[in-house]
């Protein structure tokens, strides 16, 4: 059948939760596929050999309009059976029918005859798979123990004897990952903290030669302060995020040209221990945080994607073959760590974002998007940062905020 005849003969369509069926009129039809895959590498094959596994959920980002007269009341019932936490039918002229979750939906009022609609849908099967990811925390906290396990034992293997130019980056680094996390430690008692990690992370440097384990003590505890810290994840993120990028400039792209080759190898060795602890600390970050929205959720996925998929390209443009144990624990830890964010988002509330077809006030939407109380209402007001003239009256066209399961 032509695209043609897709479009003449079948119907967008969406059964949401409720059992309703809607069909809105729609532009776009994009897909986003992923596949989960684990690299092998051995180090007398050049290249890298690609295992693909099965497809993960599909991800569709939509927009639809609702048009004519009846247009707004169509929209705001079509919006009204998206509160419901069941999953969707999803059928496209273009795309098989696929069952959905949406993570964020946009209803724009502003256009008087027209409502749009914007947002992402993720597919998802109906039963969890395997079954401990409905404990997200307790399955990421065992890969991580057994993660550090293997980098911390690898590492002694093979860093033998540290050399003083070694001894003088591990110092940069501990300095910098310092700054680092007094920008999101903020509270005096954390800043007490950090000051301890980081004076015994450098007193392990200075000793790295004659004690290899207080090293390695000294360093993954500094690198996992931000797990303790309740500040909000995407700081967090931005934080770890810097600090892993940082690891680089450090050991990889050293500015000073007159170094020598077997104090790179060895920076190449300190920078597989640093760079796949952070990451591994950096899953537990991701599992152990609360998250306002499953948007936030899918945010930290796309970051903790993007900062695993360079820290390998490093290894990759650098010919740094990575120990094969270390390679195989990363990769598990960073799929079960998105895995169950994945899981996480699916059972996190949904933002849902209104533009304003007219006039109102913060009693009238907290009632219709919460319910009656004070709790409530005082959760609406700090959710849409109301202030001023807001309290008595809200003007048609601006973009409000709630949350639905």
């Amino acid at each position: 059948m032509s695209w043609k005849d897709k479009v003449e003969n079948i119907e967008l369509s969406i059964t949401t939760g409720d059992g309703k069926v809607w069909k809105p009129l729609w532009r776009k039809a994009n897909k986003d596929v992923e596949y989960n895959t684990k690299g092998f590498e051995a180090i007398d094959i050049e290249g890298t050999y690609v295992n693909r596994k099965k497809k993960k959920g599909d991800k569709y980002p939509i927009t639809l309009y609702f048009t004519g007269e009846d247009c707004v009341d169509d929209a705001k019932l079509f919006e009204i059976s998206a509160r419901d936490a069941r999953p969707w039918i999803y059928k496209h002229p273009y795309l098989d029918a696929v069952t959905v979750q949406p993570v964020k939906l946009r209803f724009d009022y502003s256009q008087h005859n027209v409502v749009v609609i914007t947002g992402t849908l993720l597919e998802t099967i109906t039963r969890k798979y395997p079954q401990e990811i409905s404990q997200p925390k307790n399955t990421v906290e065992v890969k991580s123990i057994e993660a550090t396990a293997t980098l911390s034992e690898v590492f002694t293997e093979e860093i033998t004897t540290p050399l003083p130019g070694n001894i003088e980056l591990n110092q940069t680094f501990v300095d910098r990952f310092n700054n680092i996390w007094e920008s999101v430690a903020q509270a005096q008692a954390n800043l007490a903290i950090l000051k301890e990690l980081a004076t015994t992370a450098s007193s392990a440097v200075q000793n790295v030669i004659s004690d290899v384990t207080s090293f390695i003590d000294g360093i993954i505890n500094l690198i996992n302060f931000p797990i303790i810290l309740v500040q909000d994840i995407e700081f967090k993120i931005s934080a770890m995020v810097e600090s892993i990028q940082l690891l680089e400039t450090i050991f990889i792209n050293v500015a000073d040209t007159t170094i020598s080759a077997d104090v790179q190898t060895k920076n190449n060795i300190f920078y597989e221990f640093l760079a796949s602890k952070s990451m591994v600390a950096m899953g537990d970050m991701l599992i152990s945080s609360e998250y306002n929205d499953s948007d936030q959720v899918l945010r930290a996925i796309d970051s903790y994607k993007d900062i695993s998929d360079e820290v390998l390209l490093n290894f990759e443009d650098n010919d740094y073959n990575q120990n094969p144990q270390i390679a195989l624990d990363l990769d598990i830890m960073v799929n079960v760590t998105i895995a169950n964010l994945y899981d996480i988002a699916f059972n996190t509330r949904n933002i849902r974002l209104v533009i304003l077809p007219k006039d109102t006030n913060i009693i009238i939407l907290a009632h219709k998007y919460y319910g009656a109380g004070d709790a409530d209402l005082d959760e609406f007001i700090l959710q849409n940062n109301i202030t001023g003239g807001e309290y008595l009256q809200i003007k048609s066209g601006r973009e409000i905020k709630y949350y639905s399961k």
